[in-house]
């Protein structure tokens, strides 16, 4: 990957090259690959990088096209349709994403391929679509500067960089398994449940999580939106329920790991 620019040095005795990517953590693909551009300072240079990140310059109503493989069975079909929206606010189970929105025909299966502008030039990663009945034509895609910063992490450290882990391991209790759980651990409510808790010792087998930072929580969904907004570091409390009185403790959020993640032998 070998985008990037020609800069004069601070004290105007030579020329640097640097990657853009090095410079600033957005994706350049809206660029030619290979080229290389002269500034007359860094600040030049900066701006040159945020005014050509790929989200800023598609529109509404471009043509675009969808390479992917719907169905798991036929690789390499192209659909095409419009850019009908450049940020939209996707609420997924993953937390709220902002994402293009596109009518192109996407089917299962065409998550994680690509979708292009009539120049060649990969603007997303296809990874959604609205589908139930009467709707037709609300797919997404991640914008290509969000990928490409994940791309990166994963490159150099084998995992995304900044999810947070709050540690709990939590099972949801409702209406259709209360019965079971009921007769096998004596539990009468329905509501979140503690299994297990890594990073704080208050929290124990059987507690209910009642809210988090003031936000009631009755489910794993109602969990991550409490948490949404929250970084790497930051402190949150936690009330919960055992044996019918209340208590409240604090976590420190930590960065998320995964057991699998490269390591440097190095």
């Amino acid at each position: 990957y070998s985008i990037g620019a020609v800069y004069w040095s601070a004290a105007g005795t030579a020329k640097v090259f640097e990657p853009i990517a090095n410079v600033v953590s957005v994706a350049e693909l809206a660029l030619p690959i290979n080229e290389r551009y002269e500034f007359g300072s860094m600040e030049e240079y900066t701006a040159f990088v945020e005014a050509n990140r790929s989200v800023d310059i598609i529109g509404k109503g471009e043509i675009v096209v969808a390479i992917g493989n719907p169905l798991g069975t036929l690789g390499g079909s192209v659909t095409n349709g419009i850019i009908s929206a450049t940020e939209r606010q996707i609420q997924t189970e993953n937390g709220t994403m902002t994402l293009i929105q596109t009518n192109a025909a996407i089917n299962s299966g065409n998550s994680g391929g690509g979708l292009f502008n009539l120049k060649g030039e990969l603007i997303g990663i296809v990874n959604a679509k609205y589908a139930a009945s009467g709707v037709e034509g609300l797919a997404f895609a991640i914008p290509i500067d969000s990928a490409y910063e994940v791309e990166c992490d994963l490159i150099e450290f084998g995992y995304v960089r900044g999810i947070i882990d709050h540690g709990i391991t939590a099972v949801e209790i409702n209406s259709e398994n209360l019965s079971y759980y009921y007769f096998r651990y004596g539990i009468s409510e329905a509501g979140l449940y503690v299994v297990s808790s890594k990073h704080n010792t208050d929290l124990q087998n059987k507690d209910r999580i009642v809210s988090v930072n003031g936000k009631s929580v009755n489910t794993e969904a109602d969990l991550e939106l409490a948490l949404e907004g929250c970084a790497v570091g930051d402190t949150v409390v936690v009330e919960y329920v055992r044996n019918s009185k209340k208590y409240s403790t604090s976590i420190t959020l930590l960065e998320y790991i995964p057991d699998n993640a490269a390591v440097d032998f190095s």
